[in-house]
């Protein structure tokens, strides 16, 4: 995943699911994003800008447009992970 900011030669983004019995946690490691702005990590069952998601997680990017983004959640379903801009 690539942010709207996305210059080339930056680190890639990363995003890890573990599911730890009933919790899942998610942790990644964005960057290309917006300076300075609210976002947020959501969770979906489909791909595409239509997608409904599920917000997991608020956050606001760094001055060089970088975050670190952790969440739990309960329940053990697949769900691809997602970022979304908070609207």
């Amino acid at each position: 995943m690539a942010g709207e900011g996305a210059k080339a030669g930056e680190e890639p983004t990363s995003v890890s699911l573990f599911y730890q019995g009933p919790i899942q946690a998610l942790q990644a490691s964005v960057t290309g994003l917006l300076l300075k702005k609210p976002l947020c990590a959501g969770a979906g069952g489909q791909i595409g800008p239509a997608a409904a998601l599920e917000p997991l997680s608020m956050f606001m990017t760094n001055p060089a447009g970088s975050a670190i983004v952790n969440a739990n959640r309960a329940g053990r379903c697949q769900k691809r992970a997602a970022l979304s801009r908070h609207r």
